[in-house]
């Protein structure tokens, strides 16, 4: 997910550490779910960072093709 976002020149900003980026797997999956294997608390996590209106609040932000490592 993260070279995806890459290429289409965005960069998600202020992911909350020890939560599991889309597209990664748990080791303890046999099979990847998505946003079904987040936990409860992991998916609180994203949610407060959502939510925050403070400088670390997680959002996207676009990169201009001069400055992209693709």
């Amino acid at each position: 997910m993260p070279q995806k976002l890459g290429q289409s020149g965005l960069v998600c900003m202020h992911w909350p550490d020890a939560v599991l980026f889309p597209g990664q797997e748990r080791a303890s999956c046999s099979k990847p779910k998505g946003i079904f294997d987040l936990t409860v608390t992991e998916c609180t996590q994203i949610l407060a960072a959502l939510r925050d209106t403070g400088p670390f609040r997680l959002h996207f932000k676009s990169v201009p093709n001069k400055i992209r490592k693709v």
